[in-house]
C-alpha cells in the first residue's frame, strides 16, 4: 500500500475531525429511513419529497447523536485534484483488467489519471484506502470492491465524504451515487434460452451462497428461471445450484442431478469442471455443454474452446467516465443505474449435441 503524504497541516487537522465523526449511516438508521432520505433532509434539499413526520425523525435523530454535516469531509473532498481513485479487488473478474487499462486511456485523455488501491476481501484495507484518497485531496472514486456479503453493506457510507462515486455493479443497499452494473437478468436468459435453442434442456446454474445477498444474484437467477419459462422447459429447483466453494466439493451432488449443460462464474471453475468431467468419465460438449459466466482472451485456447459471457472493457469504461463528473449535489434521489449487457460468444464447449462434431464453427453475437 502507498504511503499517504499529508500536503498541509491544515488538510491534516480536517482529516483528524472526519475519523472522529458520527456517520449520515448511524443518523438514518436511528431515523428509520434510507441513507438517502436522511442525507437530503440534514442539506436542505427536496424537502417536498419526505413528510413532515419523516424530516422530524430525521432531524431529531441528527440531535439526539450529535450530528453534524461533514464539511471537513465535503472540503477535502471538493479540492480540485485531477486524479481518479480505484479501488479493485485482488478476486475481481479478470475483464476488469482491460476496464481498468481503457478507464485510464479515457482519463488520460481528458488530463486526469488513475491512482489505483487492491483489496484482499478486507474492511480494514478498504477503509485505509478511503482515507488515503480523502487525504490524497482525491474526490471522485471508481468502485470495484464493495459486495462482501459479511461486511459488504457498510461500504457505501464509507463514500459519503467524496465528491462521487461510480459503483461497478449494485452494492448491496441503496446508495445515491450512480451505478455501471452488468445486465445479468438479460445475460443469464439469453444463455440459458440459447443452451436450450441448442438442445440442452437439464441446465444447471452453479452460483456460490457468497452471493446470496448481492442484487446480481437474484437478476441472474430471476432471467436463468425466465428463459425455461419462455421455452416451455420444465424446471426443477435443483438447476439454480447453490453452493458454498469450494465448487469441486459439490460436483457429485451436481452430476446426480443428470444434467446435460452447466453454466459456471468463471473460467477457473471451467478448468475444474473439465477435470471433474474428465473424471467421471464425460465428454465436453458431446455429454455436458460447458458456459462460463466470465470469458477472457484465453478462452479460445482451452481445449474445447470456452463458450460465455465477454464484456467490452471500452463500453465499461466510457459508462463509468460519463458518470463521474456529475457533482454529488446534482444527483437524484435513486443512483441511475447503468445495465451493460454482455456479448455472448459461443464456441466449442457449447456446441448442440444434435450436430455432427467435426464440424466445429465459432459462433458469436450481440444479445
Amino acid at each position: 500500500m502507498y504511503s499517504v503524504k499529508q500536503t498541509d497541516k491544515k488538510t491534516d487537522r480536517l482529516y483528524r475531525m472526519i475519523a472522529k465523526r458520527v456517520t449520515l449511516k448511524e443518523v438514518a438508521q436511528e431515523a428509520g429511513v434510507s441513507m438517502i432520505t436522511a442525507s437530503n433532509i440534514i442539506s436542505g434539499k427536496r424537502l417536498d419529497h419526505a413528510s413532515p413526520a419523516t424530516r422530524h425523525r430525521v432531524q431529531e435523530a441528527a440531535r439526539r447523536l450529535g450530528y453534524h454535516p461533514n464539511l471537513a469531509a465535503r472540503q477535502l473532498a471538493s479540492r480540485k485534484n485531477n486524479v481518479i481513485g480505484m479501488l479493485i479487488d485482488s478476486e475481481s473478474p479478470i475483464f476488469y483488467r482491460d476496464v481498468l487499462r481503457e478507464l485510464e486511456r479515457l482519463a488520460n485523455a481528458k488530463g486526469w489519471r488513475l491512482q489505483i488501491g487492491i483489496v484482499h476481501n478486507d474492511l480494514n484495507s478498504i477503509r485505509q484506502y478511503v482515507n488515503d484518497f480523502l487525504g490524497n485531496q482525491i474526490g471522485y472514486v471508481v468502485c470495484a470492491t464493495h459486495n462482501y456479503p459479511d461486511f459488504g453493506a457498510e461500504i457505501p457510507a464509507m463514500f459519503e465524504p467524496f465528491r462521487n462515486v461510480v459503483f461497478l455493479e449494485e452494492p448491496l443497499c441503496p446508495t445515491r451515487f450512480p451505478v455501471v452494473a452488468s445486465d445479468h437478468n438479460a445475460n443469464y436468459f439469453h444463455a440459458a434460452k440459447g443452451l436450450i435453442a441448442r438442445g440442452r434442456k437439464r441446465i444447471i446454474c452453479c452460483a456460490r451462497t457468497i452471493s446470496y445477498r448481492d442484487p446480481s444474484f437474484f437478476k441472474a437467477e430471476k432471467g436463468f428461471k425466465a428463459a425455461y419459462a419462455g421455452a416451455g422447459v420444465p424446471f426443477e429447483e435443483g438447476f439454480w445450484f447453490v453452493k458454498p466453494e469450494p465448487f469441486d466439493k459439490h460436483f457429485a451432488e451436481l452430476l446426480d442431478l443428470k444434467p446435460d449443460a452447466l453454466i459456471v462464474a468463471n473460467e477457473k471453475m471451467m478448468f475444474k469442471a473439465l477435470k471433474q468431467l474428465k473424471n467421471a468419465h464425460l465428454r465436453v460438449p458431446h455429454d455436458i455443454a460447458l458456459f462460463s459466466a466470465e470469458l477472457s482472451v484465453f478462452a479460445e485456447l482451452a481445449d474445447p474452446a470456452f463458450s460465455g459471457f465477454s464484456y467490452n472493457a471500452e463500453e465499461l469504461a466510457v459508462q463509468i467516465m460519463k458518470h463521474l463528473p456529475l457533482s454529488s449535489d446534482d444527483l437524484p434521489d435513486r443512483s441511475p443505474v447503468e445495465y451493460i449487457r454482455a456479448n455472448l460468444v459461443w464456441s466449442e464447449s457449447t456446441e448442440s449435441n444434435r450436430i455432427n462434431h467435426t464440424e466445429r464453427k465459432k459462433h458469436a453475437g450481440k444479445i
